[in-house]
């Protein structure tokens, strides 16, 4: 019994520890229209405050500033222009023009005058060949590189229509007056500048300046005068 008693007992105890310690709940009254007015408030604050920009990120390629492209010349911009701009004289065109070198001139004749002083020598056949004593009467030719009496002779008569006849590089008959037809020591011979020349037609150079006469000789040109 005193183990019931003493149960009871507690229990009535502790009901009694939890009865004084639990205090009561106070029941805070709500101002409602104080809160609508805090909110309104609030809400009329943030339409107020300025709106903040925001400052384009570095990392951020939509953002970033575009580069001033119309301070930069496109491309048919600066096609015009080179165009308009007068061109700079290159090096070749500043060089100095070489002037060519001048054109050199020889004169060049031909004529058998000796053979009308000796007619009664000449062979028959041959007259009809004779008329004035020219065959070819002074003219100016332009020397060519490498030119020789024979050479020029041959561009001579080429370009005039004057039959020549070679024999071993040299001149045995020209427009049909040929060697041995007025004397055993008729023939043709050359000079040059009024000087007989004792080479070869095909191995004398042409100066510039030259006055070259082929001429026909009756006695193996004693009766030319030549020096």
């Amino acid at each position: 019994m005193r183990k019931w008693l003493c149960l009871i007992v507690c229990c009535f105890l502790l009901i009694g520890c939890q009865s004084s310690t639990r205090e009561p709940l106070a029941i805070i009254p709500v101002d409602r229209e104080n809160i609508k007015v805090e909110v309104q408030e609030e809400t009329v604050v943030k339409e107020e405050s300025p709106v903040e920009t925001e400052t384009p990120s570095e990392n951020n390629p939509e953002t970033t500033e575009p580069t001033a492209l119309s301070s930069l010349p496109s491309e048919d911009t600066t096609a015009k222009q080179e165009e308009n701009t007068p061109s700079q004289p290159t090096i070749e065109e500043t060089k100095p023009i070489q002037e060519e070198d001048p054109i050199a001139y020889a004169t060049v004749s031909i004529d058998y005058l000796t053979i009308l002083d000796n007619m009664d020598k000449l062979k028959k056949g041959y007259e009809n060949y004779i008329e004035d004593g020219y065959i070819l009467k002074s003219i100016q030719v332009e020397i060519e590189e490498g030119d020789t009496v024979l050479s020029l002779l041959q561009r001579v008569c080429q370009a005039n229509e004057i039959t020549i006849k070679q024999q071993s590089g040299y001149i045995v008959g020209i427009d049909n007056i040929d060697v041995g037809i007025c004397g055993n020591l008729s023939g043709w011979i050359y000079s040059v500048n009024h000087k007989y020349v004792n080479v070869g037609a095909s191995q004398k150079a042409v100066q510039d300046g030259d006055v070259i006469e082929w001429r026909f000789t009756c006695d193996n040109g004693r009766d030319l005068n030549l020096q």
